[in-house]
């Protein structure tokens, strides 16, 4: 009968211990390198419980339990610093396209001149109209959404 291991509890401490995860993953890809060497020197026959039991014994040690941790931090450093490599250089690359295609100040001050007027335009064509009907800006909403 197999007996249980309780690796997984000693490695991951809840739901949410990512790092225990990703040391149980090294755990299990430990153990199936493991398996994977055995079959290779007995002829590819699979080990007993009982030939697994010392390996068992070795991977639940407390020095074990705090190396597949050590090992999965290393893991997820790595995977972070790999993944804010590449976004520096995404940020990079945006802000050298930018400034070689920046436009000057004086551009910048045209485009705001010109939604100003163009403002105002919109402003002073809604005063002509309330002027010319000789009513409140609601009613003439009002009568727009009625269609009257």
């Amino acid at each position: 009968m197999k007996k249980y291991n309780f690796i997984f509890s000693r490695l991951v401490k809840n739901e949410t211990d990512f790092k225990g995860i990703i040391a149980y993953f090294l755990y299990k890809q430990h153990k199936i390198n493991h398996i994977k060497e055995f079959k290779k020197n007995n002829s590819g026959r699979n080990p007993t419980e009982e030939e697994l039991e010392n390996f068992y014994k070795t991977c639940s040690s407390d020095d074990s339990i705090e190396g597949y941790r050590s090992r999965a931090k290393d893991r997820i450093t790595k995977f972070a610093c790999d993944i804010l490599e590449e976004k520096r250089k995404e940020v990079e690359e945006f802000y050298k396209y930018s400034s070689r295609h920046k436009k000057s100040w004086w551009y910048g001050v045209g485009q705001g001149f010109m939604a100003s007027l163009l403002y105002a335009l919109f402003l002073s064509v809604i005063v002509i109209i309330i002027w010319v009907t000789k009513t409140d800006l609601l009613t003439i909403i009002k009568n727009l959404f009625e269609g009257g």
